[in-house]
């Protein structure tokens, strides 16, 4: 039994998938892209900046706890400087004004403000020279924050993307079978492919899992290497599941290279008439390499039925065309399907060649 989604479905799919993509980008804009886009113009701008020795009033570290019992850090001062003759305060650290609790840099700048208040040293500050009243004590980008803000701006618009490039399916999949019916019912000679074998959503999938366990683990690994306290077993381990996926998706992006792309044409109605095309043209192929290749083909109707607000296909009848052997090459098979007349139901052509089984779905108007 095969399930669709009927109507219904398919809109309510289209409204869930357009609102989570866009907030999956959103996401993404605002927790990945825009930070990133400010990091690199205080960077830029902060080229033209010059030092200047500076006083440390106060420094300290602030402990902010939040739910869930995590703690986060943010190191906080207070300066005074002069320039041209004219005193400046600034309580500007770096660029950025949030807590974290990523990498040691809000630690280790609050001891080195307050060891140097402590000890009554001045600082070096970097200040704009157009506006003296903008000063920094660290003017570089924190590459924690950077791979942090990077994943945000990567993970969350691919995931939103990945939704829309499932509603274009489910909208090209209903244009698809429109035009073919039509074709049908013109007389023309349409082609049905077989379902995508998401070959790209998978190759998707495998980059971004490669690109965030490697960003996740190549920091623990450092740290196990140096000796320090070793980081959580799982963390080096996720390259592994990127490799796996490496694996797996090389051999789905294989297999239709060994056993081609078959195409369905359908020639004639009643009684239904086909035959099967492969492309590339070098024909039936046979991933054992033999000459003889053994080759069976299905038709099969199926009959629509509501279950709640799912929309089902049953098998009504099903009978073996074609069971056979072919020469290794054969570049077409022919077909015809004869059927009782059991009204308009949705015809599905499956195709077993090779250790492969493809299935092709013609409309309920033939």
């Amino acid at each position: 039994m095969t399930q669709a989604i009927s109507l219904a479905g398919k809109i309510a799919a289209t409204f869930l998938l357009l609102a989570f993509g866009a907030a999956m980008i959103g996401v993404g804009i605002l927790g990945g892209i825009a930070p990133l886009r400010e990091q690199a113009k205080n960077w830029t701008a902060a080229q033209g900046y010059i030092q200047v020795p500076a006083h440390v009033e106060s420094a300290y570290l602030d402990t902010i706890h939040g739910s869930k019992g995590k703690v986060s850090y943010r190191a906080k001062a207070q300066f005074s400087y002069d320039y041209e003759g004219r005193r400046y305060t600034s309580d500007r650290i770096s660029f950025s004004s949030m807590a974290d609790n990523i990498g040691s840099f809000q630690h280790r700048a609050a001891n080195e403000l307050r060891q140097a208040m402590e000890r009554g040293e001045s600082i070096e500050l970097w200040i704009d020279p157009h506006d003296p009243a903008t000063a920094v004590y660290d003017r570089t980008v924190r590459p924690e924050m950077l791979l942090f803000h990077l994943t945000f701006g990567v993970l969350f618009p691919s995931v939103g993307l990945a939704a829309f490039y499932l509603l274009f399916h489910i909208v090209r999949g209903t244009r698809q079978e429109k035009s073919l019916a039509a074709a049908i019912r013109e007389g023309r000679l349409p082609l049905v492919r077989t379902k995508g074998n998401h070959f790209g959503l998978m190759l998707f999938a495998t980059l971004h899992v490669n690109f965030f366990a490697w960003l996740a683990a190549l920091p623990a690994i450092g740290q196990f290497l140096s000796g320090r306290p070793a980081p959580p077993v799982p963390l080096i381990l996720l390259p592994l599941a990127g490799v796996a996926m490496i694996f797996f998706t090389w051999r789905r992006w294989q297999r239709p290279r060994w056993t081609g792309v078959p195409v369905l044409e359908v020639t004639g109605i009643g009684p239904l008439r086909c035959r099967i095309l492969f492309h590339p043209r070098s024909g039936l192929p046979s991933t054992s390499g033999q000459p003889i290749v053994p080759v069976a083909i299905d038709a099969a109707q199926l009959r629509e039925r509501r279950v709640g607000k799912k929309l089902e296909y049953e098998t009504v009848w099903q009978q073996r065309v074609l069971d056979r052997t072919f020469p290794r090459g054969t570049d077409m098979l022919e077909f015809e399907v004869d059927a009782p007349h059991l009204g308009d139901k949705r015809w599905r052509i499956t195709l077993h060649m090779a250790a492969r089984a493809v299935a092709f779905d013609l409309p309920n108007t033939i």
